[in-house]
């Protein structure tokens, strides 16, 4: 595997992994802030 599909993969890893942690923070914070519904 090369070194550019190697990084394209990772970054793609890296996006999911950050939106599901941000989607999961914005539904815990939704109770009591409704701001950025």
């Amino acid at each position: 595997m090369n070194v550019t599909m190697r990084f394209v993969i990772f970054s793609l890893y890296l996006f999911l992994t950050i939106n599901n942690a941000f989607i999961k923070f914005m539904d815990a914070t939704s109770g009591n802030n409704r701001m950025f519904s």
